[in-house]
């Protein structure tokens, strides 16, 4: 390798570092800009394309969505094997596709994206949906209402495959504990659901609950760029753009969501 290539991706290593950190600080603007420099040092990063898809309010330029698509195309028709390098640059474009398509409101390309994107992330992340359910169930018979009869209390947060499930053993096992909260009475009401949240929870209300946006603190989640975004209700009824494409997940989850 070339000292050239070398220094080319340092440099290339270098600004990442230096996007992922505005964003983690808030540095809205910044890290837009040092995401397109990403690109300008590497027209074919596709990860570049995928940061500013994931900075939310982003908005592609149909000269931006036609570039990713040409570059999805060229990379695929370069590597006619698989493997994990090309795998995740497709994935990135595809993720970044998917905004794109979804801001042009274009929902049923979208989804095709966000699924294909998904795809090739299995490939590089194995996930077994029985061996999860396996020890999901296992937790359950451990954590019985026998379990719970000796002690006074108790705080688990399990993540199972078969969540719905799950949820109606610790109703059982832990009869009122569990505090039910709607999506849509929450952001619809902010201030009163939060306030009977932290009241089940034992602790007090504080003004800062509903100004948590204007938070300074390095945030280092995923949600980096929501959780500067006051609570809205544009979320509600979304998902019926991708309703021909949840409509296997509604029949799988049957009366579940009436009664949830």
């Amino acid at each position: 390798m070339s000292q050239t290539l070398v220094d080319a991706r340092r440099l290339l290593e270098a600004e990442a570092a230096v996007r992922h950190l505005h964003k983690t600080l808030g540095h809205r603007r910044d890290s837009e800009r040092a995401y397109k420099d990403c690109l300008t040092l590497d027209p074919k990063l596709g990860e570049a394309y995928w940061r500013l898809a994931d900075l939310k309010n982003y908005v592609f330029s149909d000269a931006e969505s036609e570039t990713m698509q040409a570059l999805l195309r060229d990379v695929k028709g370069e590597n006619k094997v698989e493997n994990s390098g090309t795998n995740e640059i497709c994935a990135h474009l595809h993720f970044a596709l998917r905004h794109a398509f979804e801001q042009a409101t274009q929902y049923p390309a979208a989804f095709a994206h966000y699924a294909l994107g998904n795809t090739l992330r299995r490939k590089a992340v194995p996930f077994s949906i029985a061996t999860f359910d396996a020890k999901s169930q296992r937790m359950c018979r451990l954590f019985a209402i026998k379990f719970f009869s000796h002690r006074r209390s108790g705080c688990f947060d399990p993540a199972p495959r078969c969540y719905l499930d799950r949820m109606d053993h610790w109703n059982e096992v832990l009869p009122g504990k569990v505090l039910r909260l709607r999506f849509e009475a929450l952001v619809r009401e902010p201030e009163t659901n939060i306030r009977r949240l932290l009241q089940h929870c034992g602790l007090k209300f504080e003004p800062a609950c509903l100004s948590f946006h204007e938070t300074k603190r390095a945030v280092r989640t995923p949600s980096a760029e929501q959780v500067r975004q006051p609570i809205c209700t544009t979320g509600i009824g979304y998902w019926r753009h991708f309703a021909q494409e949840v409509e296997p997940l509604r029949q799988a989850v049957g009366d579940s969501l009436k009664r949830f």
